[in-house]
Formats: structure tokens, sequence, C-alpha cells
């Protein structure tokens, strides 16, 4: 066993550090692959395929992912506003209506 860990231990230090997605959501489906559930692409750490981005095939082979569709740029127009209220927690509420003579003060 010494001479095992010896091994694994020299073969760690002589590994190149893994490659690392872009993103998040990455789990590890196997020693050298991590997957995105939500859109099925597995990413290479480890191995010939190392920092590539791959689809799983018909045939259950890996294959290289496609490019992302090209972005494009569009005009866009936009108006925002915001108010905000202030009243101080001393001051009585306001009456509603002609209720002005059944006002209850917190």
């Amino acid at each position: 066993p010494a001479l095992t860990n010896a091994h694994a231990l020299a073969a760690m230090a002589s590994h190149e550090k893994d490659a690392v997605p872009i993103g998040e959501g990455w789990t590890r489906h196997n020693a050298e692959l991590l997957v995105h559930p939500p859109s099925q692409v597995y990413f290479a750490q480890r191995g010939d395929q190392r920092g590539k981005y791959l689809i799983l095939t018909d045939t259950g082979s890996f294959t290289v992912c496609p490019a992302p569709h090209v972005g494009s740029e569009h005009r866009v127009h936009m108006r925002a506003a915001a108010s905000s209220v202030l009243r101080s927690s001393l001051a009585a509420p306001a009456p509603i209506g002609s209720d002005a003579s059944r006002v209850v003060e917190t």
C-alpha cells in the first residue's frame, strides 16, 4: 500500500491543473468530465479533450459541442422612473374621507 500511495502522490504532483469551465451549475459526471445538467453539455477537465465542451451523441460517444450562436445588437429605448414617500413613524395616520373623528393613534 505504501508504494501505491507514493505512486498516487507522484502522479498528482505531475498532474497539470484541471481545466475549469465558465459559468455555474457544473457537477461531476466522472473522473474526467463535468456535466451541466440543464443543457446536457459536458466539459473535459482532463484527458485528450481537456478544456473542450462536449455533447453526447445518439451512439453514446462524445463529440465537440458546436459554437454558440453569434450575438446580435439591437437598439433599445428605455425609460424608468421611481418615487419614494417617507413618513415619520411619530406622525399620526392621515384621516381618510369624513372619518377624521375616528382616527386612532398607534
